[in-house]
């Protein structure tokens, strides 16, 4: 087999193709790195419904996904050991990627600014002839998701222009540089989390609403979990003086009355959203779920996660050392009202889907779960604002 010839010409050529692939990426990171060169006019005109459905087929069942195979077929040629003067044809097929990627993202990004073109001040009802409240709902998520996509491409995009840049240099100097291998794990690096976004993206558009909803909520009982193991500790330290504990600040232990307290309230909030997602929630249907109006329904899937920073704040309070009064006090009033947001919410809107009958799980038993509940809930609550006033007062 005849061995390839490096050449003068050979390597002015592979120099200059080098300097094109680089300003390849360095132009579709400038092109797709943030919003400005995607501009969103207002339309009057309602998003329709068929627009969003062919929209979203297309993206799950063909956009994303001939985008994930080009994101790994880059990473593929990329990730190989360094560019090397005689693979000019893998520079070429380099450069074929970056046109098919740019086709295919821009094609995502046009979609995405389509539907924001036409629901941003456009009319806040959609009647059953133009748009589902729960796909409007959907709309606002889509955006987010597709500006957290680029902002990953993007980052592989960089990298991958830098190991390029790196290719660029003579071997003399690579040594004050970083190495190949550093490059190449950080397009590794870059690589996975695209095609987790990419992953991501496709499996929430398969997905129904009431599924985010569920979603969304056992993701932040988790989180208050992990709040509920934080002031576990704090009250360890306030009930073990002797041990000579101190915060996560470094400061004094809070009082054991007032770690117990928000302790309880940080149970009592894991518990009510368990509750509700056993016990409601999953009594009725996604169809039923998407005849709730929009905002209700944005409301709703955020509960979990307005109220866990609400407990949050909190738990971090009992950190401070003398500042728990004004701290305790404007995060209580929170809680409480968005404690109550949530009841009125799901009595509202939930618990008229859910089916009738012979049910263990019935309104009537909601409801009065319900009373009950806010009543301790309350109660707790009260408790810690006297606590934290009467330290206030020592």
């Amino acid at each position: 087999m005849a061995q390839s010839t490096v050449t003068p010409s050979n390597i002015k050529l592979f120099l200059r193709k080098l300097d094109l692939v680089d300003q390849a990426f360095e132009n579709l990171e400038t092109k797709y790195n943030g919003s400005s060169n995607w501009p969103c006019f207002a339309s009057l005109e309602p998003l329709d419904q068929a627009t969003w459905n062919v929209g979203v087929k297309e993206l799950k069942s063909t956009l994303l996904p001939s985008f994930r195979d080009q994101v790994v077929n880059l990473s593929k040629i990329l990730e190989l050991p360094t560019l090397s003067h005689d693979e000019i044809p893998k520079l070429n097929r380099i450069s074929e990627l970056q046109y098919e990627l740019d086709q295919t993202l821009s094609q995502i990004k046009s979609f995405d600014a389509l539907v924001s073109r036409r629901t941003l001040f456009s009319p806040a009802k959609y009647d059953a002839g133009h748009f589902k409240d729960s796909d409007g709902f959907r709309v606002q998520w889509l955006k987010w998701k597709v500006g957290s996509l680029t902002s990953t491409v993007c980052s592989l995009f960089k990298d991958c222009s830098d190991l390029v840049k790196a290719a660029k240099l003579p071997l003399s100097s690579r040594f004050r540089h970083p190495s190949d291998y550093y490059h190449t794990q950080a397009i590794s690096d870059s690589k996975a989390i695209t095609l987790q976004s990419i992953n991501g993206m496709i499996n929430w558009l398969t997905r129904d609403a009431l599924y985010d909803l569920q979603l969304n909520w056992e993701h932040n009982i988790s989180i208050m979990d992990d709040f509920l193991g934080q002031a576990t500790r704090l009250l360890a330290a306030a009930t073990c003086p002797a041990k000579n504990l101190t915060t996560v600040y470094g400061n004094a232990p809070p009082p054991v009355e007032l770690a117990q307290s928000i302790t309880t309230i940080t149970k009592l909030s894991i518990l009510f959203f368990r509750k509700l997602l056993r016990s409601a929630i999953k009594q009725i249907t996604a169809q039923s779920f998407t005849t709730i109006d929009s905002n209700p329904m944005r409301a709703l899937t955020r509960a979990a996660e307005d109220l866990c920073w609400n407990v949050e704040g909190l738990v971090d309070v009992l950190g401070y050392a003398r500042v728990w009064t004004s701290g305790i006090l404007e995060i209580i009033e929170g809680t409480e009202g968005r404690f109550e947001g949530v009841i009125r919410l799901i009595t509202s809107n939930i618990f008229p889907l859910i089916p009738g009958g012979d049910n263990p799980c019935s309104v009537n038993y909601l409801n009065a779960w319900l009373a009950d509940w806010r009543k301790l809930f309350y109660a707790e609550t009260e408790r810690c604002v006297d606590i934290a006033k009467e330290y206030d007062h020592e």
